[in-house]
């Protein structure tokens, strides 16, 4: 969801009302300036919006039907992925999330260009938590956030 729909679909909220709203965790994708002039992620199936401005916020979840890899959100270019990323630095199936005793790990699958959790390798799984960024390729990155940090985010001045 594009991050100014977003914006207006929760910021008159209430907090607790917000938590249940949008409990879970959730990726706000930056994305780059240089890049959006192409057709940077497709609106397929609950994945990111297309041509949509600086920021995407995504539900880090499984996506119904999405692909035989039932214990990790995948995320990728290709169709099938839970989280598709068109753009040439991301593979077909690029990296994977794990969610295990209360901790997210995102993984390299393992791609050409790389997955890091900030700016390290992430070619294996590692830990990740509210406020880290991971990059996907050479270009793409997105930040982890939770409720509290949406609803923060939210109620800043634009």
């Amino acid at each position: 969801m594009l991050w100014t729909a977003f914006r207006e679909a929760y910021v008159t909220l209430d907090p607790d009302a917000f938590r249940e709203e949008v409990e879970g965790t959730w990726l706000l994708f930056r994305l780059p300036p240089g890049d959006l002039d192409e057709t940077f992620t497709t609106q397929r199936r609950g994945a990111i919006g297309s041509r949509v401005g600086p920021e995407v916020v995504i539900k880090l979840a499984k996506r119904a039907g999405s692909n035989a890899f039932g214990n990790m959100v995948t995320v990728g270019r290709a169709d099938n992925n839970d989280i598709v990323i068109e753009h040439a630095s991301v593979s077909k199936f690029h990296a994977f999330f794990k969610h295990d005793g209360g901790i997210w790990t995102v993984r390299d699958a393992p791609s050409l260009n790389g997955t890091t959790v900030d700016g390290e390798a992430a070619d294996r799984p590692t830990p990740i938590h509210t406020g880290q960024v991971v990059g996907f390729g050479d270009v793409v990155e997105a930040v982890l956030v939770d409720a509290e940090a949406l609803y923060s985010r939210l109620h800043q001045p634009a």
